[in-house]
């Protein structure tokens, strides 16, 4: 016995299908959800992208004297219109290198900042569960 939802006129409908493998079950219209697979040099050219965002963000908060996400539209406004998006990946790789990074320092800016914004929002959670756990008891 397999169980199927389907979407029928805007509602979730539940099936139950007599079958031994859902690959038998029969055809429905489930709306078609393309796989893909990005190719190695724009893998690394987001990567770029998103290092140098993260620099130019840290820069963009020490120079205007802003704190957390305060002034980020401001800073996301220019950054969506940043040459950088137009770049190749040899322009890319250029302009790390003229500005004396490596690739694995742009992965580890990328990284680090990733890794503090997680252990951030973990902290965040476990002390409004701890503000919850004095209020529960």
């Amino acid at each position: 016995m397999v169980r199927a939802k389907k979407e029928v006129n805007g509602n979730e409908v539940n099936n139950d299908f007599d079958v031994d493998h859902p690959w038998d079950l029969p055809s429905v219209n489930v709306p078609a959800k393309k796989i893909t697979f990005t190719n190695k040099i724009n893998k690394e050219k987001s990567l770029i992208i998103d290092a140098f965002r993260i620099i130019g963000w840290q820069e963009f908060k020490s120079e205007y004297k802003v704190k957390g996400l305060e002034g980020y539209q401001e800073f996301f406004e220019a950054w969506s219109v940043h040459e950088i998006h137009q770049m190749g990946l040899n322009e890319l790789q250029e302009l790390y290198s003229d500005l004396g990074y490596s690739l694995s320092d742009l992965v580890k800016i990328r990284n680090d900042y990733y890794s503090a914004r997680r252990v951030s929002k973990e902290s965040a959670l476990q002390e409004s569960n701890d503000v919850f756990d004095e209020l529960a008891f």
